[in-house]
This record gives structure tokens, C-alpha cells and sequence, in this order.
């Protein structure tokens, strides 16, 4: 499978080194801030992000880094909009149930962002266990940080793996009935997911959204610091690497716990020689003997 590239004789694409007129006139409050300023937003507009998965957290996530000036956003997702998604995924509509949600998302998108030189790249695909290592680099190498957005601990080890490999920061939320988490991975000197889990959970210990319910405001307060992660990552300003956001949305109570940081001993990204022997078994999220 190929994936789209940013195209250099599209026109949008001869914006992207200098600021224009529109972007002074869209970005001019975020530009005020002196932490920002133009050379700030300049880099914003270089960047690349990738969202992967396009539901409640990917939606507000994706739609917040296209208002601050993201040059290019990738978007992957396979599945299709429900009527249960409206609550909480804010880029779908009842107007594009049973359309791809890649497709919805687009739609409303290219309606906040009609006049940017924001560009969007939509990408039908599963990610699971059957994804080729090869294609997934591929597809993530291009981009400067990845939004991982999905309500998948598969995903989340096969992306988090991935882009510990290509040394692509990581941000990761969560959201599941009152409660939600974010944090960053693969950024500075910060750990990658498995030097903090090591083994992903028993599938019947994952709490998931269908089962027990989610609030959407939680899920939108997740996302949008998905978002603002992101775009910290991008400036090069301290992150929640090596610490996590945590919120109990039923108590509104917000916290940023500091986690433990990059392991030598981490059987993905540690340097430990006791690593070198050992190779990664996908389908049990360990590295076992030769």
C-alpha cells in the first residue's frame, strides 16, 4: 500500500516555507504570544502530525491542530460513522452516518479550514496484528509527531512500537467512562510505552467504552490536550514526557503524576546488552529468547 505524500507542485505546497498574509490574519492571537511569535508558528506550518483513528479523541484532537496551523495532518481510519459516535466524536454528523469516518471528518474539516494552507491527508486502513512492519514505517516516517487516537491496546503497542523505532514522539490519551490520560513517548531522553508497560494487559482487564459507557466532554478534555501536547512537541517546549495527565472528570480533578523515565533494561528502545538477544513477539507483547 502507498500513502499520500505532500505534493511540491501543489500549490499549497509553495506556502509552506514563509508565512502569508492569511496566516498573520487567521493565527494573529497565537501569534501574540511571545512563546509563539511568527518563527513559533512558522514551525507549526512545517510540521506534520498524524492522527491515527478519527473517533472521539482523534476528532477534537485533529480538528484542534488544523485551527492552530498544522501544515500537514494525516488521518487514518477504517471504520464507519454510527449513530452512537455523534455524542463524542465531534466531527461527525447525523447528515454522514454510514459514511467512512475519514470522509465525515474531512467534511467538516475543509469547513473550518477552507482558506488555510492546512493540508489534510485522509488514509482508509486497519492497524492490527496482520499490519506489515514495512508498511507501517511508511506510512509513520514521514511525520514529525503521531496522535495515537484509537480505543485499541493493539494499536497502541503496534504504533507504539513502531515509533519508538523511528524515534517519532508519541501521544497517547485515553478516555473510558469518568476518567481519562494522557502522556507523551519516544520525546527527549523521555521513555517509550513499553519501558512503562512493558506487557500490554489482558484483554479482559481493558475497560472499553461499549462496555461500560464514556462521557464525551472527558473524552474532548483528553483529546484536546492530545492536541496542545502535540503542538508542544512541534515548538520544542517541556511535555508530559516522563509524566502523565490524569483526570477524574466525575470529581474534576485534574493531576500530571510523574512516571518513571527511559529504562535501560526496556526490551524495546533499552541499550542493556541483555536486549541484544531478544527479539519481539507481536502476537504475546513480549521479547523472548532465540
Amino acid at each position: 500500500m502507498s500513502f499520500s505524500k505532500p505534493d511540491e507542485t501543489d500549490p499549497l505546497s509553495c506556502k509552506e516555507d514563509s508565512l502569508m498574509n492569511e496566516d498573520f490574519s487567521r493565527y494573529e492571537r497565537q501569534m501574540q504570544l511571545p512563546e509563539i511569535g511568527a518563527e513559533g508558528q512558522m514551525k507549526l506550518k512545517k510540521s506534520k502530525i498524524l492522527v491515527v483513528g478519527v473517533g472521539g479523541l482523534g476528532c477534537n484532537c485533529a480538528l484542534h491542530l488544523a485551527l492552530s496551523g498544522i501544515g500537514t495532518i494525516g488521518l487514518v481510519d477504517f471504520d464507519e460513522v454510527e449513530l452512537t459516535n455523534i455524542h463524542r466524536q465531534t466531527l461527525h454528523t447525523e447528515e454522514t452516518v454510514g459514511m467512512k469516518k475519514i470522509d465525515s471528518a474531512m467534511i467538516q474539516l475543509m469547513r473550518h479550514c477552507k482558506t488555510s494552507y492546512v493540508k489534510f491527508l485522509p488514509i482508509s486502513m486497519k492497524i492490527d496484528r496482520n499490519t506489515k512492519e514495512s508498511e507501517l514505517h511508511d506510512l509513520l516516517s514521514s511525520y514529525d509527531v503521531v496522535c495515537e487516537c484509537t480505543d485499541s491496546v493493539d494499536v497502541r503497542y503496534i504504533i507504539g512500537d513502531a515509533t519508538a523505532k523511528l524515534h517519532i514522539p508519541l501521544v497517547a490519551g485515553d478516555a473510558v467512562a469518568w476518567d481519562g490520560q494522557c502522556t507523551t513517548y519516544n520525546f527527549g531522553d523521555g521513555p517509550c510505552l513499553r519501558c512503562i508497560h512493558p506487557i500490554p494487559p489482558e484483554s479482559q482487564f481493558v475497560k472499553k467504552a461499549f462496555q461500560i459507557g464514556v462521557s464525551g466532554p472527558v473524552v474532548n478534555i483528553i483529546s484536546t490536550v492530545q492536541a496542545l501536547e502535540a503542538i508542544k512537541v512541534v515548538l520544542g517546549f517541556p511535555s508530559l514526557s516522563s509524566k502523565i495527565f490524569v483526570l477524574d472528570g466525575k470529581a474534576f480533578l485534574p493531576r500530571v503524576v510523574r512516571i518513571r523515565g527511559k529504562q535501560t533494561s526496556c526490551i524495546l528502545c533499552g541499550d542493556s546488552k541483555d536486549n541484544e538477544d531478544k527479539k519481539l513477539d507481536k502476537s504475546e507483547g513480549v521479547k523472548k529468547e532465540e
